[in-house]
């Protein structure tokens, strides 16, 4: 996918980079409580692999919750969700280099609507964005992701049913740093945060967020490809980790020949 960069092109170039992201979505849980009936824990993305939808985000947002309870919507700012079948992960082990394996993915029922999506399409994963590390290697890149942070949600649960979720996206930028100490998670310094997010807390929410490297063509033009799933961060130390593509593509392909671990 090629992208603008900055206003000197036409106005209908620059917003192309937008769509990269329009794949990201809060993760929702919905909950017995009539009075706190949904909780938002982390962001997920959806992804068309090989002619199949599938929703992705970081095994750990699913800690304390049920298969069951997990709601993706179509789009984020609706109230239809897509429908989930089964949810895969990779096989327990007993390696404590565990954030190789800190991946779920859900395959969707063949009822999708994808007229639903209307403009957040999701993004479409070919067989261009798997590629040795790192892709762009003496050459100049961004690493771009977006999330939905808790400290952003404003969902009104004295109207009921909720219909308004309230839920804010956040869009950052990173440098590459260098391959972290656990296998497959590389490391990004963030250059470029919200303003919303003054407090140290202010990336939780962001894990299972959609990580794209953009890389620079020439003065006005970039291409994006798709880099792997933010983990965690924090925020006072600038610093965050990510899982390179591989491992997700791995989980996909597994999933699309029939090879993958049995659902859950």
């Amino acid at each position: 996918m090629v992208i603008a960069l900055d206003s000197s092109v036409p106005q209908e170039q620059p917003q192309r980079l937008m769509t990269i992201f329009a794949c990201a979505r809060p993760v929702l849980f919905v909950n017995d409580d009539p009075d706190f009936p949904l909780s938002v824990t982390g962001t997920a993305f959806v992804l068309l692999f090989r002619g199949r939808y599938f929703v992705v985000s970081a095994k750990h947002v699913m800690r304390g919750f049920e298969p069951g309870q997990v709601r993706i919507q179509y789009r984020p700012d609706s109230a239809r969700f897509i429908p989930l079948r089964n949810r895969y992960q990779f096989p327990c082990n007993d390696s404590t280099d565990d954030d190789q394996f800190d991946v779920v993915v859900w395959d969707v029922d063949g009822g999708i609507r994808p007229e639903l999506f209307g403009p957040y399409r999701p993004y479409l994963l070919g067989t261009d964005d798997v590629w040795p590390w790192p892709h762009a290697e003496g050459r100049r890149s961004d690493y771009l992701y977006r999330g939905y942070p808790r400290i952003l949600r404003r969902i009104d649960f004295d109207v009921q049913p909720v219909k308004e979720y309230g839920l804010d996206s956040v869009t950052g930028r990173g440098n590459y740093l260098g391959p972290a100490s656990m296998a497959a998670v590389h490391t990004i310094e963030l250059v470029l945060l919200d303003e919303h997010l003054p407090s140290e807390d202010g990336l939780d929410g962001m894990s299972g967020s959609p990580v794209f490297e953009v890389i620079l063509l020439e003065r006005n033009y970039s291409t994006a490809v798709f880099a792997g799933m933010f983990l965690r961060g924090r925020r006072a130390a600038l610093r965050a980790h990510f899982l390179q593509q591989q491992r997700i593509v791995e989980m996909l392909t597994a999933i699309s020949l029939g090879r993958a671990t049995p659902p859950i």
